[in-house]
C-alpha cells in the first residue's frame, strides 16, 4: 500500500496501520498477549521522536498522552517541544530537535516555520 493510499483510508484505518507497524515484535497488538507488551528492553526498544512545532490544535496537550501510550507499548519516546509560540520563532524553534538522529519513527506536528539552518539540518538528514 502506498503512503498516498494510506493517508485517504479513514482515521481509524490510519491508526490501526500505524499501530500494526510500531509493535516491536512484528506482531500485530490483538495477537499480542498482555505480558508482551511491555517486555522489550528499553535499549532495544524503538525510539519514536514526537515533534510539535505549532500551538494549533493543542500538540502540547495530546503528545504528550501519546507518548505515553507508546510507553506503555514498549517504545522509546522523546518530545521535541519548544516554549511559545513556535510559527513566531526564528531562534531555538525546537530545543531537542537533535534527538531525530536516534529517531526509528518520527511524528511531525508542525506547521508554517522558520527554523534557522542548525535546526533543519536534522530533520533533512532524517
Amino acid at each position: 500500500m502506498t503512503l498516498r493510499r494510506l493517508w485517504q483510508l479513514p482515521s481509524v484505518l490510519q491508526w490501526l496501520v500505524v499501530c500494526w507497524c510500531l509493535v516491536p515484535v512484528g506482531r500485530p497488538l490483538a495477537l499480542l498477549p498482555a505480558q508482551e507488551l511491555g517486555e522489550t528492553k528499553s535499549e532495544q526498544a524503538p525510539h519514536v521522536v514526537l515533534v510539535a512545532g505549532t500551538l494549533h490544535y493543542s500538540p502540547e496537550l495530546s503528545l504528550p498522552l501519546f507518548a505515553e501510550e507508546l510507553q506503555r507499548l514498549g517504545l522509546r519516546t522523546t518530545l521535541v517541544m519548544g516554549e511559545g509560540d513556535p510559527e513566531k520563532k526564528t531562534a531555538d524553534v525546537l530545543p531537542g530537535i537533535e534527538a531525530l538522529a536516534e529517531a526509528d519513527l518520527a511524528v511531525f506536528f508542525m506547521r508554517f516555520l522558520n527554523l534557522p539552518d542548525q535546526e533543519w539540518q536534522p530533520i533533512a538528514d532524517y
